[in-house]
């Protein structure tokens, strides 16, 4: 946009630097990468990266906004199925209580029922669970995001790096404004 408005400004020469900030703005576009593992602020839907770069659902009937924003985002049409119960779905493997999603040296748990936290913790670097986990803890997982936080930070994204994860929400992005409260200080969960 910059270049551009350089470029739409100026009259003489030098308005053709524009187009090396154009140029330098689309080398940057493929260096950004999705996030590999999406939670919807409602703690209703799951996303995952497929090992072929589409997005795997957790449900269909979630909510449609959500839906298709994230494939939008993704620059897709539909996305790729989610493994029903109890199957295997090359990077994800889900049973009645939960998924267990591997991809770029992590394990991220995708937690539907409280039972399976005990099960998943001491094999997972990273715990999502849409119910709340009060007072359950495990020393294994780097970062635990449960439905409190979920409630209390909005819609999460995971992005799975070697040797680190990267967790971003809405409320880191909302910033200070009047109709959002204030944001309390809480004790880290990551580890």
């Amino acid at each position: 946009a910059l270049g551009g408005l350089w470029l739409c400004l100026w009259q003489r020469r030098w308005r053709l630097l524009g187009l090396l900030v154009i140029a330098g703005g689309l080398a940057a576009l493929p260096s950004s990468r999705s996030p590999d593992v999406l939670v919807a602020g409602d703690a209703r839907m799951f996303a995952v990266r497929a090992e072929d770069g589409r997005l795997m659902l957790s449900s269909a009937t979630g909510n449609r906004f959500t839906r298709e924003n994230w494939l939008r985002r993704a620059g897709l049409k539909s996305a790729a199925p989610w493994p029903k119960e109890a199957s295997a779905g090359g990077r994800l493997r889900c049973d009645e209580k939960g998924c267990i999603y591997r991809a770029r040296g992590h394990t991220v748990a995708l937690i539907k029922h409280p039972g399976a936290f005990l099960e998943d913790c001491w094999v997972a670097d990273v715990i999502v669970s849409i119910v709340p986990l009060r007072g359950a803890h495990c020393p294994a997982p780097q970062t635990v995001i449960d439905r409190f936080d979920i409630w209390r930070n909005g819609a999460y994204a995971l992005w799975l790096d070697d040797g680190r994860v990267r967790v971003e929400n809405v409320r880191q992005h909302q910033g200070e404004r009047p109709w959002a409260p204030p944001k309390k200080p809480r004790r880290a969960r990551a580890r």
